[in-house]
């Protein structure tokens, strides 16, 4: 995993991706489609978000701070 402070306050990273049948994993573990997955509580630090559909993927790092809210389109 990519995160380097465990420990502190988490992030909330909420995620507007279309289309709903795509899969979204963050730091390589699976989190499900973007039709159910719109909220995620990272730890401070970078992580890697995958996005994949029909043979496709995707790939964006985020790098969050300690409580931050953020937003990221796809």
């Amino acid at each position: 995993m990519l995160a380097r402070y465990a420990g502190d306050r988490r992030a909330v990273l909420t995620l507007d991706v279309q289309p709903s049948d795509t899969v979204i994993k963050v730091d390589g573990q699976r989190k499900g489609t973007a039709e159910k997955v719109t909220k995620v509580k990272l730890t401070p630090g970078r992580h890697l978000l995958r996005f994949e559909r029909k043979g496709e993927a995707h790939e964006e790092e985020v790098r969050m701070k300690s409580g931050e809210a953020r937003t990221f389109k796809w």
